[in-house]
């Protein structure tokens, strides 16, 4: 069974949140936890779409790129929370089982070794 980490942003995710949602439906998704949602440990825990209030694409793009993952422009939904109406989000919920899926396919060698620590 493939594990799914969900990192909340900035004052953590709200019931309604799609994070908040995803946990409650499906087992194999765990929350991050920080003791301080108001001053986080990991000040860049950034998801991007186009419109963000929270972060330029540029900036998002260097995320990208720094934790070996790939760029997903999604639209003008602004930023990924409750604000922006996106309920159970299920076209992120179809990028993360397409994610995990290919994953399940490359052979074990070939995968990519977690670089993220959470403190």
């Amino acid at each position: 069974m493939t594990r799914t980490l969900l990192v909340p942003g900035l004052y953590n995710s709200d019931p309604d949140h799609w994070q908040s949602r995803w946990e409650a439906g499906d087992e194999t998704m765990e929350r991050v936890i920080q003791d301080d949602w108001e001053t986080p440990h990991c000040a860049d825990w950034v998801a991007r779409l186009d419109q963000d209030p929270f972060v330029t694409v540029g900036r998002a793009q260097t995320f990208a790129r720094a934790w070996g993952s790939e760029f997903v422009m999604i639209g003008e939904a602004g930023h990924i929370n409750t604000a922006s109406g996106l309920g159970d989000w299920h076209e992120g919920l179809a990028l993360l089982r397409n994610l995990c899926e290919t994953q399940q396919l490359k052979p074990r060698a070939a995968r990519r070794e977690p670089s993220l620590r959470v403190l």
